[in-house]
């Protein structure tokens, strides 16, 4: 069985969170598991590009609102997600 989870540092660490109780170690971690945990499964983990979210890049954490302030500010015009996506993501 396995378990995918998207190459995304936040969906990480929110599976991290959820110590599921893998025997393996994490794609992204060095170190397996101590022997003290608790071995609560054995599926694997897997990167999966698939089912990353969306880059936001620059925009990364802004409200809509503030990203519109900021490139009216910068006369930029208005801005839609779809039609203008995001600069560096």
């Amino acid at each position: 069985m396995s378990r995918y989870v998207s190459p995304r540092k936040r969906a990480q660490k929110t599976l991290e969170l959820l110590d599921l109780g893998c025997r393996d170690a994490l794609p992204w971690q060095e170190q397996q598991p101590s022997e003290e945990r608790k071995i609560r499964t054995e599926a694997k983990v897997q990167i999966d590009d698939n089912i990353k979210e969306w880059d936001y890049g620059d925009y990364e954490g802004l409200t809509s609102a503030t990203i519109r302030e900021q490139r009216e500010k910068n006369g930029e015009g208005s801005w839609d997600i779809w039609r203008d996506g995001c600069p560096g993501g």
